[in-house]
């Protein structure tokens, strides 16, 4: 990894471990140029990691939702975070909420995230026949016609909730598919169910919805010993990880899952992983153009994708 990635890696880490600072503020502000966000998650634990620095990042768009998804390797009984994963989480932002509003009144009240988290579909892999709280809200936020800005629906994990909110539209509302799919922008972490191929494409690739299927996270991800520079390790040892993030910087940074255990080369206390945040990182408005197309500036300099749909199909 260049010393030019790196530093955009050190930057975003920093930001999580000093931006735990927090706040006053009363509902959610919305801005004509701040992206829509619908969030969907297994949450694994990179999802966890990702998860604190989206919370720590939520004045920089606005959340419409987020969504507990399954995927091929988390639903509910296999390896499963449990139904309240969020909890710690979100009382961790109530905790933090007074001291970010102080800097910046955008970040959304922990009532307006607690209302916007639901549970999707999650009993199995790819399970997508069940309209659930989750895909209900997805269905609602896209037939909402009173705000046409598009909308990024971020599959961290499987797509299947997704996939079983456009099933919905697509059997009640068939007349409205082309407006709805005109408002869709879709990135997703690998695809980590098979509903993207075999409901999405066969059923919404007509429609040509800007689709970004990310192969590629190792900014991010779990083997930061082999993928970076041997003189950058400092910074995801557990010496820095702990004076900078893990310690003495508030109730959510703390909830950071680092390795737990020596074990596998790592030492506790080291960083592990935080493999979806490109999903949103992407959405950080640079003033780049960079969610007009993933090929304009923006992110896509240093986070990069193997494989991208411009349009379905």
């Amino acid at each position: 990894m260049s010393r030019f990635l790196f530093s955009i890696l050190f930057v975003w880490i920093c930001t999580v471990a000093y931006v735990d600072v927090a706040v006053h503020a009363n509902g959610k502000a919305s801005s004509s140029d701040r992206p829509r966000i619908i969030v969907t998650t297994d949450f694994e634990i990179d999802d966890e990691c990702a998860m604190v620095r989206f919370l720590l990042y939520a004045n920089e768009w606005d959340i419409e939702a987020i969504v507990t998804s399954s995927s091929q390797y988390h639903w509910q009984g296999h390896s499963w975070a449990g139904d309240d994963w969020i909890d710690p989480y979100l009382k961790a932002y109530t905790e933090i909420y007074p001291n970010l509003a102080k800097h910046d009144p955008t970040f959304p009240t922990p009532a307006f995230l607690l209302e916007r988290t639901k549970m999707g579909n999650v009993k199995a892999e790819g399970e997508m026949e069940e309209v659930t709280e989750g895909s209900k809200l997805i269905v609602q936020i896209l037939l909402d016609d009173s705000d046409n800005r598009p909308i990024w629906l971020q599959a961290w994990g499987g797509i299947n909730t997704i996939s079983r909110a456009l099933k919905t539209i697509e059997a009640e509302h068939p007349e409205r598919m082309a407006e709805v799919a005109k408002k869709i922008r879709l990135y997703c972490i690998f695809e980590q169910d098979s509903t993207f191929q075999d409901y999405i494409l066969p059923h919404w690739g007509k429609y040509q919805i800007t689709t970004i299927i990310s192969d590629q996270f190792e900014a991010f991800a779990y083997r930061w010993k082999k993928i970076q520079p041997k003189e950058n390790h400092k910074y995801f040892a557990a010496p820095w990880m702990k004076e900078n993030i893990l310690q003495n910087h508030g109730p959510l940074c703390s909830l950071y899952e680092s390795h737990k255990a020596d074990e596998d080369g790592f030492k506790k206390g080291d960083f592990r992983s935080e493999g979806d945040s490109p999903a949103f990182l992407h959405n950080i408005v640079t003033g780049l153009r960079s969610m007009e197309s993933p090929e304009w500036g923006g992110r896509r300099i240093f986070l990069g994708w193997s494989r991208k749909h411009d349009v379905l199909g």
